[in-house]
């Protein structure tokens, strides 16, 4: 089942640098042919709700593998700071997809 959801321009872009293999199976929808969206402005996208699960554990996998490296400096331990709000940020745009999907399609479960 095809749904239509918004997520945060730069949640979409971090996804897509972070889970390549997903890119193409996030579609777009443009009104107007605008190609970006006003500041502040999620952009929506056309997504099968079965994807939505298979994201969110590929961004906690993702996720999980980062934290359970080593780390041997101060500047290794603010990059994973770094990495650990990231993954935040983008794994809390998809559990909000999921918990609209949930919301709107009947049975839903992420």
């Amino acid at each position: 089942m095809l749904i239509i959801a918004g997520i945060n321009p730069e949640a979409l872009q971090l996804t897509t640098m972070l889970l390549p293999q997903y890119e193409p199976k996030l579609t777009r929808v443009l009104k107007d042919s605008e190609e970006y969206p006003l500041p502040g402005t999620d952009i929506e996208l056309e997504i099968k709700v079965e994807l939505i699960p298979q994201i969110i554990a590929a961004i906690t996998e993702f996720g999980e593998q980062w934290l359970a490296q080593k780390r041997s400096s101060d500047d290794e331990t603010d990059r994973d700071a770094l990495r650990q709000r990231c993954i935040h940020f983008i794994l809390n745009e998809w559990i909000k997809i999921g918990d609209e999907c949930r919301q709107r399609v009947k049975g839903y479960a992420y």
